[in-house]
């Protein structure tokens, strides 16, 4: 599973996107459920 993977991902994203510049991409990123996005992934690696 790459669930660890991901949320390393996002921490990058959400370390890299700190400030006021960046408040709405925090805000998208906030709205993706993680989970579902590691399960897409997951579904594709699989295929």
């Amino acid at each position: 599973r790459n669930s660890e993977q991901w949320k390393t991902i996002f921490k990058a994203i959400d370390d890299a996107s700190k400030g006021d510049d960046n408040k709405w991409f925090r805000v998208l990123v906030a709205d993706i459920d993680s989970n579902a996005v590691a399960a897409a992934a997951d579904a594709e690696l699989t295929k």
